[in-house]
């Protein structure tokens, strides 16, 4: 059976990378089907997933899970895109975990906060190009977690390029993406971006950061200090 979780506390003892997405999940509703939701086999916790507009995260919590019942929830619910931290379906795309500990360190980034105007929230949001929402639905989400403490954002001087990291839980945070304007790729700025994001995580009291990637970026995040740590499973619905 899954049903809606309405106790965050139950979670407790559950450690996969994609906790951080599924406790940001449970405070970030947006549509009424959105929250955390919980598979149980015979009083047992067998599937983690949390909906968003859209989009469901999974984690496995034991190997024998009800898979028709996962489908059926996908299907009822309009889901678009699916991320779990297991091969829940042959056609999912893998990418690579990627994790590394957070450390002080030279910051040359300017950190979107409470306090920045909604002119940086825009040309932040202009730098994510296609693969950001419409402004008004991003920014009444990215907002809500950068004032609650549960994301952080950098940027480089002139909006050249940008980190996010769009879930902070306790001790961990995930980064979602660094993106360059297309004239300014190739001259350090990315790596400026994500290395000024894990100084500021560091000085917000995150330790651990994880982020997956595709087999070409792995270069360029280990330059920045990620180790290669196992995979991550996206599929779009079709």
């Amino acid at each position: 059976m899954i049903e809606k979780l309405t106790d965050i506390g139950r979670l407790s003892g559950v450690s996969s990378p994609l906790l951080p997405l599924i406790y940001c999940d449970f405070y970030s509703c947006v549509n009424e089907a959105d929250g955390v939701y919980i598979q149980t086999i015979e009083g047992e916790d067998t599937l983690l997933l949390s909906m968003r507009n859209g989009s469901v995260v999974i984690t496995a919590l034991a190997d024998d899970w009800d898979r028709d019942e996962l489908l059926s929830f996908i299907s009822f619910t309009h889901t678009a895109y699916v991320t779990a931290d297991f091969q829940w379906d042959e056609d999912a795309r893998s990418f690579n975990l990627m994790v590394c500990e957070a450390t002080k360190g030279e910051n040359n980034t300017i950190a979107i906060t409470s306090q920045s105007t909604l002119n940086e929230y825009r040309s932040l949001h202009a730098l994510l190009g296609e693969t950001g929402d419409d402004f008004d639905s991003w920014y009444i989400s990215f907002s809500g977690r950068v004032n609650t403490n549960r994301a952080l954002a950098v940027y480089t001087e002139a909006f050249c390029s940008c980190a996010l990291c769009t879930a902070i839980m306790g001790d961990t945070g995930v980064i979602a993406g660094v993106y360059t304007s297309h004239e300014y790729r190739g001259k350090g700025y990315g790596k400026e971006a994500v290395t000024g994001l894990v100084s500021a995580l560091s000085e917000a009291g995150v330790s651990n950061i994880v982020l997956w990637c595709e087999d070409k970026n792995i270069p360029f995040y280990e330059k920045s200090g990620f180790a290669q740590r196992g995979k991550i499973y996206y599929s779009e619905v079709k």
